[in-house]
């Protein structure tokens, strides 16, 4: 495989028209190299994720897809799907009764995301819902029984019908939630496990795609030579048989 140069892809035209053009745009050294990169790697994987689909529900009656990019998703702008049902997804998250507070300080020590912010001395407690991953160790750590809890919404998960009977299901998390994972959690779960379930995993390699592919028997990787190949020229495409 050349850098640079595009590559036969059989059925891919669109991807294969892409890979010419992101080839030559890899070549600029700019300040948004970075960036750019980053949009091509995510244009790449849509092309195929799309073509992949495409292929799999035409002979296939029963498909699922879910969309676990929760943080952009956007398996619905490929299809023409109708929404079926919507459902939040949500966790517990602690709030705290001053007037029964202790100001014990138990519920701060045993919160591993510094959730709790407190200052004993101003008898200052605040929970930061932000920071809280709704596991409900302050509320066990609590023996003055100052700690009850109440729903917030983390995202949606929603289904949607395509023609045929497969279906789309969409997570999407909500704007500035620190991590997706229940959403995706969620959003894995409602699919079930009849037919034939295709998981489109965000990207990287975090939390999120460990949580998206867990189940999975199979999964395929969308990947490309990256800058290191410019810092490292004696590591050139083709010097190897895996390269080929």
């Amino acid at each position: 495989m050349v850098p640079g140069k595009a590559q036969p892809c059989r059925g891919l035209s669109n991807l294969h028209w892409l890979t010419r053009i992101s080839g030559r745009l890899t070549t600029r050294r700019s300040t948004d190299e970075d960036s750019c990169c980053k949009r091509q790697r995510r244009y790449r994987k849509d092309l195929c994720r799309h073509q992949l689909i495409s292929r799999i529900i035409r002979p296939w009656r029963q498909v699922s897809v879910i969309d676990c990019d929760a943080e952009a998703p956007d398996d619905l702008l490929f299809f023409q799907a109708e929404k079926i049902t919507e459902s939040d997804v949500t966790h517990q998250v602690p709030v705290i009764n001053k007037d029964a507070c202790t100001w014990c300080g138990r519920c701060s020590q045993w919160c591993n995301y510094n959730a709790i912010f407190y200052v004993p001395s101003a008898k200052v407690i605040k929970v930061i819902g932000d920071l809280c991953h709704g596991c409900g160790a302050c509320s066990f750590a609590c023996n003055a029984g100052a700690i009850t809890e109440k729903p917030v919404v983390l995202g949606t998960v929603t289904s949607n019908k395509v023609p045929g009977e497969s279906m789309i299901i969409e997570a999407r998390m909500r704007v500035n939630e620190m991590s997706p994972v229940r959403v995706i959690k969620a959003a894995v779960k409602s699919a079930g496990s009849e037919g034939v379930i295709i998981l489109d995993s965000p990207p990287g390699t975090s939390c999120p795609f460990v949580q998206t592919v867990d189940t999975a028997d199979y999964v395929l990787l969308v990947t490309e030579p990256t800058s290191l190949r410019a810092e490292r020229p004696e590591a050139k495409c083709g010097d190897s048989e895996d390269d080929e």
